[in-house]
């Protein structure tokens, strides 16, 4: 009768019921971890592709995460259902692209300009052109993309520009009667009509140089069109006595 071998020997005891073989072949190394942030971005990055490609309605799960390089489970585990797959890729590209803090410019004017050049240059994007486009066309055929519509509205741009009314009344340089609705003509006045070009595919060939002089022409009758309102306040108004000068306002 053969001798029982210890496993502490590395010798294989046949009682065990397991083969050698299998003992000896080498161990697969699993797929290398990935942190909950770099799993989101692959996600994000390869769902850009695939909505652009094959619009909202077309796209699956499943191509997702094929294209991800990740298994179905993961990409629910991430994004438990399309529809927040998709609001969080616009949350990614239209409301978390930082507008530089600091734009330069030694007068409002400038200032201004500036900001709405970066925020043009930012939505002109074919990708995000493309994306707007995809809401309005897909969104005809499921009413839960209006969610998405409501969510985009490019109120991140509008709350841009309404933080800088907002300060250069803080500190007596410009008034308006309502921060929103100067917004709002401000942005309709420079990004909405060359916006809405690029989404219904004009044959027009403008180009930056052309957005920026638009934009520089459309901010300074804005910014004379407020000088004027300020001045016809009344006297009385408590905040009636900062005026503003007809020259652009130096920035301190």
């Amino acid at each position: 009768m053969g001798t029982r071998h210890s496993r502490n020997n590395g010798i294989i005891d046949p009682a065990d019921g397991v083969s050698a073989n299998r003992l000896a072949a080498p161990q697969r190394a699993g797929r290398p971890s990935l942190s909950g942030e770099v799993r989101r971005t692959r996600l994000l990055e390869a769902a850009a592709r695939i909505f652009l490609e094959n619009g909202y309605v077309a796209t699956t799960m499943a191509a997702v995460a094929e294209a991800a390089g990740m298994s179905k489970k993961t990409l629910y585990q991430v994004f438990p259902s399309k529809l927040i797959l998709f609001d969080a890729l616009l949350e990614a590209q239209f409301y978390q692209l930082p507008i530089p803090p600091d734009l330069g410019g030694d007068t409002q004017e400038e200032q201004l300009a500036r900001l709405i050049v970066a925020i043009a240059t930012m939505l002109m994007h074919p990708d995000r052109v493309a994306l707007v486009r995809l809401i309005i066309i897909d969104g005809q055929i499921l009413p839960e993309l209006a969610t998405a519509f409501e969510r985009l509205e490019l109120s991140r741009d509008l709350n841009d520009l309404e933080a800088w009314i907002g300060q250069e009344m803080a500190a007596g340089r410009l008034w308006v009667e309502d921060v929103s609705e100067a917004a709002n003509l401000l942005f309709g006045m420079t990004v909405a009509e060359p916006m809405l070009a690029k989404l219904v595919k004009a044959p027009r060939h403008d180009t930056m140089e052309l957005l920026e002089r638009r934009i520089r022409k459309a901010v300074a009758v804005f910014l004379r069109g407020m000088n004027a309102l300020a001045y016809e306040r009344p006297a009385d108004d408590p905040a009636g006595s900062a005026r503003l000068d007809a020259e652009p306002a130096k920035l301190a």
